[in-house]
């Protein structure tokens, strides 16, 4: 049996490095357009029994400094730190990660992605019923269990007109902005996740998922301060200091409500919240009810992408 060092998240800013990743036993799934239910199963089955290796030593070299650090009872590690050496990294630095297991050595060596310019405006999205179909509000979670465990990521479908839409809104940014894809789905799925991001062509984008494991478990009803997308896109705000976002999510379940939690809390980071609808009448009218307070940015609840799209934009695409 093969150990992995599985590299998700790894980019710097002009105050923070970022690296998050998993070490993990056991095979990797490649996923083809061609693949059928039986292997989207096979693959779904592989993807939810990875075996973490925990408490592991990790060594994180970069620029002739090392970093010292072990992963979690999940397998999961992170290295969070101020950028120090700003003046020195360039879009082609390298970065090595390596382990030592049973006197054999592992080593992951790629590049940093660099989010070194000014920038003024960026996009975080939430990723199901927001550009994806996910239908998380099915009886029981039916048909979202269904799309996730037997349709491989090349057949699901995206929400219409979501592409041309995220592409339209970074092309209002003049000097380019980042966007983060934030769901509340396990790092398990990064691979299906970015796989049907790419394969839709939606803009490249850094993806924050949520750690998964029994410790998920032990709390539940979670205040907003506390669960996965707040304490993700906070952890954001932070990295990208110099940025103001869009938010933009659906109806479906929180979005809303964890998004105006950030307004309120970080006021002079937000310039726009979007929402779209989600097929829950009952959200869809206490959040227009909700609106109509006055908010110090603007707050859209959406029919549809095609609603918020210049007529233009609608002809071409």
């Amino acid at each position: 049996m093969s150990s992995y060092i599985y590299l998700y998240t790894h980019f710097f800013t002009k105050s923070h490095i970022y690296i998050k990743g998993r070490l993990l036993k056991g095979r990797t799934t490649i996923l083809k357009p061609q693949d059928g239910y039986l292997f989207s199963l096979y693959a779904t089955f592989i993807r939810s029994f990875s075996r973490e290796i925990r408490n592991h030593p990790i060594v994180i070299e970069c620029l002739n400094q090392s970093f010292n650090i072990t992963s979690d009872p999940e397998g999961y590690f992170e290295l969070l730190i101020p950028n120090n050496w700003f003046q020195e990294l360039t879009h082609n630095t390298s970065v090595s990660i390596s382990i030592e297991i049973k006197k054999k050595k592992y080593s992951l060596d790629f590049t940093l992605t660099p989010y070194a310019h000014k920038m003024p405006m960026g996009i975080i999205s939430d990723i199901d019923d927001t550009v994806m179909a996910s239908f998380i509000k099915s009886f029981l979670k039916i048909r979202m269990l269904i799309q996730v465990i037997f349709i491989n990521p090349f057949r699901r479908k995206p929400i219409a007109k979501a592409v041309q839409f995220y592409r339209h809104k970074l092309e209002q940014i003049p000097e380019g902005g980042p966007i983060i894809y934030v769901s509340n789905s396990p790092w398990n799925m990064y691979d299906y996740l970015k796989v049907f991001l790419d394969y839709n062509d939606f803009p490249q984008g850094e993806i924050q998922l949520r750690d998964f494991g029994w410790h998920l478990l032990k709390r539940k009803n979670k205040a907003l301060e506390e669960q996965n997308k707040y304490l993700e896109i906070e952890k954001l705000l932070n990295i990208f200091k110099q940025t103001k976002f869009i938010l933009i999510g659906d109806a479906a379940e929180k979005d809303f409500y964890i998004y105006t939690l950030l307004l309120e809390n970080f006021p002079d980071r937000i310039s726009q919240i979007i929402i779209l609808k989600a097929g829950n009448k009952k959200n869809d009218q206490k959040i227009a009810a909700l609106i109509k307070k006055k908010y110090p940015v603007p707050i859209t609840l959406a029919d549809s992408y095609e609603q918020l799209l210049p007529q233009k934009d609608i002809l071409l695409s």
